[in-house]
């Protein structure tokens, strides 16, 4: 027997007569507004978020007298910060330069598409990592001044958190790939 794969099936596949839908200037406009719209909606709803957990690390931070768990609520609320300023600028909609029908609406779609295809797609970098020092300090302080009882539930929640994320990396890494379709 031999290792090559069957090349008939393959060619048969790439000779095959494809679907080409002819979109419209209009159409196109319709979608790159509609995805700026998107894009808006996201980044309101990931600056209330980031703001509301800001909020609850400050109240955590001045009602807390231990100065380690003050020191990674503020490093939380600063990569909070980082997060919220990178995200306005690398990802902010741009309705403000979208194209008139007639002019050239296809090269600045794909352009936001990709740019916020890239922008997802590393969110870990920019949008976790600065965040993970304190709440890695937090999450080991707490466990460090908790009683022996409250131990597991400690590390459950921990466990929470940290499952939080990655969920978390995995959908906008999801969302990448269906930018990139």
């Amino acid at each position: 027997m031999t290792d090559e794969p069957d090349t008939h099936l393959q060619t048969l596949w790439r000779q095959q007569p494809t679907e080409v839908k002819a979109m419209s200037a209009a159409e196109i406009h319709t979608l790159a507004n509609r995805f700026q719209s998107k894009i808006q909606r996201r980044n309101l709803r990931e600056y209330a978020l980031a703001a509301a957990c800001a909020v609850f690390f400050g109240f955590v931070m001045l009602q807390n007298p231990d100065p380690w768990i003050r020191a990674a609520c503020l490093l939380i609320i600063a990569g909070l910060a980082v997060y919220a300023l990178i995200l306005h600028r690398r990802g902010r909609a741009d309705r403000e330069s979208l194209p008139g029908v007639g002019e050239d609406c296809r090269r600045f779609h794909i352009d936001a598409l990709t740019r916020q295809r890239a922008l997802i797609g590393s969110v870990w970098l920019w949008g976790i990592a600065p965040v993970l020092p304190g709440l890695a300090l937090f999450m080991g302080r707490r466990l460090v001044l908790a009683p022996a009882k409250a131990l597991p539930l400690m590390l459950a929640a921990d466990a929470g958190a940290v499952l939080l994320i990655v969920f978390m990396v995995l959908l906008n890494l999801r969302a990448a790939r269906q930018l990139q379709k």
